[in-house]
């Protein structure tokens, strides 16, 4: 044998044993950290695959593999106030209320609670085999804090540590990062299921990114579909970065709710897998106000949920009373008193110590107090929903006040500059005897449920 073709089957055969080591790779999952998060590569960077980036894709699903449909929502009045309409909100432009999703939310995060199956899929048509790589990150910590505990559920997933070892029970050393990946052979279907325990305490969000491998046509030719979704304990708020200007959010994280196709304006939303929340706070938005409206939860990658149908109005009054301010069966009003406000303090209408750590003192007659309240309809000058008022306005629908059965003509009834769709009223207290009197609200004829104010001379 010459030196040439001595050299040629040297070559040959350098390359043909690492073909072993490229089919393990293959078929058993990438090494670890190639999902894309803070701290990882891709296939694409290492070069066990050739191919396509594609960046936060739709392709990619996490879900309760429980889930089958989306049901439709349940809708109540919104929790920190009265509403006139106790089983069924009536819905009107401006109102806020609550859609509950334990009927739509995939997964919750709750801090110290039992473990969750959750679902992968990678979809792409045009694939024929699918691998993937997922790992749960703390947000403080998205390059190396570990969130919660991965295992395997069944034999076509392996959970693994960054030395490619498998997870040992106790979890990785050092609480290092998991990993889940696909085992053995890349599946036809894109689909895999394995169990995450949440972590023991509340951490704040939890990052979950996904890479998912869609091999078109073999080695070679490879689509990366990157993914992260937020796991959150508690929810959030709006907040001043959700703005357009003065125009609030149509969703948070990606999640929505719409009445009869047009978009509310979401506040809060708490909870759930790839922001697949178990309530959504939402201020309703400029509807018809006579006949029924289809409520539907809309979320990322196109989903909607079925539709609950609720009757519309003109107005719904409610005044701001919340839970906790109810104590021995009597609901008092969230009041408070002007000169504390005008002197930078928030102290309540109530006898003192009505409630633990909140400040109480009861009005006094021809102190000027403010109550709250949503759903009273439309001002001028006009302000739709889902804008910051800026101005003083004034109720345009004929109302009453009533404390302690005597009519008050406010100083002030309109929209509470600052905020959205919150109208406040500035009442003097009448001269009434000491106690709990009853705070009465009438708007276009519609009245709310009673609510309290302390009294003391």
């Amino acid at each position: 044998m010459t030196r040439a073709r001595k050299i040629y089957w040297a070559k040959v055969a350098s390359i043909l044993c690492l073909i072993p080591v490229l089919v393990w790779a293959y078929g058993f999952g990438p090494p670890p950290r190639r999902t894309g998060a803070p701290g990882d590569r891709i296939c694409l960077d290492s070069g066990c695959h050739v191919g396509t980036r594609i960046n936060d894709s739709a392709a990619i699903t996490l879900t309760n593999s429980a889930t089958t449909s989306v049901p439709a929502p349940t809708v109540r009045d919104d929790q920190p106030v009265l509403q006139a309409f106790d089983d069924r909100p009536r819905l009107s432009p401006g109102t806020y209320v609550q859609v509950f999703g334990a009927n739509f939310a995939q997964n919750t995060y709750t801090p110290g609670g039992p473990p969750q199956r959750w679902t992968v899929r990678v979809a792409d048509s045009a694939a024929r085999r699918f691998g993937f790589q997922l790992t749960a990150r703390l947000a403080s910590d998205e390059s190396n804090g570990q969130a919660g505990d991965l295992n395997p559920s069944g034999n076509s997933t392996e959970i693994v540590c960054e030395d490619d070892r498998n997870k040992p029970q106790g979890g990785c050393a050092n609480n290092g990062v998991q990993f889940a990946r696909h085992f053995q052979v890349p599946r036809t279907d894109g689909t895999w299921s394995f169990d995450w325990t949440p972590p023991s305490t509340n951490v704040g969000d939890v990052r979950v990114y996904i890479a998912g491998n869609a091999s078109v046509s073999g080695q070679g030719n490879s689509r990366i579909h990157l993914r992260n979704f937020t796991v959150s304990p508690n929810g959030r708020l709006w907040e001043g970065r959700d703005f357009q200007g003065n125009n609030a959010p149509t969703s948070l994280d990606g999640w929505g709710v719409t009445f009869n196709d047009i978009p509310g304006y979401v506040y809060f939303v708490r909870g759930g897998v790839a922001g697949a929340p178990d309530q959504i706070n939402v201020q309703v938005p400029n509807i018809p106000t006579t006949g029924n409206i289809n409520v539907v939860v809309t979320g990322p990658g196109g989903l909607r949920s079925n539709a609950a149908t609720l009757p519309a109005a003109a107005v719904s009054p409610a005044i701001l009373a919340p839970a906790g301010f109810r104590v021995n069966n009597v609901q008092y009003a969230a009041a408070n008193l002007l000169s504390e406000l005008n002197a930078g303090r928030v102290v309540y209408v109530g006898r003192t110590g009505l409630v633990g750590g909140v400040e109480f003192r009861p009005a006094r007659p021809g102190e000027t107090i403010v109550f709250y309240a949503v759903g009273c309809g439309p001002v001028t000058p006009s302000v739709p929903p889902g804008q910051i008022a800026t101005a003083a306005t004034q109720l345009a629908s004929p109302f009453t006040v009533r404390l302690g059965g005597q009519a008050i003509t406010p100083l002030y009834a309109g929209l509470y500059g600052g905020f959205v769709g919150l109208y406040r009223f500035d009442i003097t207290v009448p001269d009434l005897s000491n106690g709990d009197h009853r705070l009465e609200l009438t708007i276009d004829g519609v009245s709310v449920p009673e609510a309290f104010l302390t009294v003391q001379r």
